[in-house]
């Protein structure tokens, strides 16, 4: 089976759309869970940790999937992306948790949306 390089950057959106969904959950999902599950929380890794580590999975991903998606005329979705990814990075240098939550979900949705833009470029273009 010949895997061509629209089928490539299609799995690449969709690992990128998943890790993105991932922040999300982590920053809208985790908060509750310590709530729920006191007992537990000693045993999480710190949100820092957890968070430098999805970015360090996300920007290699996304920003390779999105720049090789400007290839095909996708702008929008490249700049929605990196204005994501931007948010996302925020996050994780603001020190108040709050505004660290808004940053990252912020950012989350954005890179999402951008890999969908993305997505639906390489099936529209071929």
């Amino acid at each position: 089976m010949h895997i061509t390089r629209s089928d490539r950057l299609s799995r690449l959106d969709r690992l990128g759309l998943l890790l993105s969904g991932i922040c999300l959950v982590h920053c809208i999902g985790l908060p509750f869970l310590i709530l729920l599950l006191p007992a537990i929380a000693f045993a999480l890794p710190s949100d820092g940790v957890v968070h430098a580590v999805l970015i360090a999975l996300v920007l290699p991903v996304s920003g390779f999937a999105l720049a090789r998606g400007l290839r095909r005329g996708n702008g929008w979705a490249v700049l929605l992306g990196a204005a994501g990814l931007l948010f996302l990075v925020l996050g994780l240098a603001i020190l108040e948790a709050a505004s660290a939550t808004v940053s990252t979900v912020i950012g989350s949705l954005m890179i999402s949306l951008a890999h969908i833009l993305n997505w639906r470029g390489h099936h529209h273009t071929g």
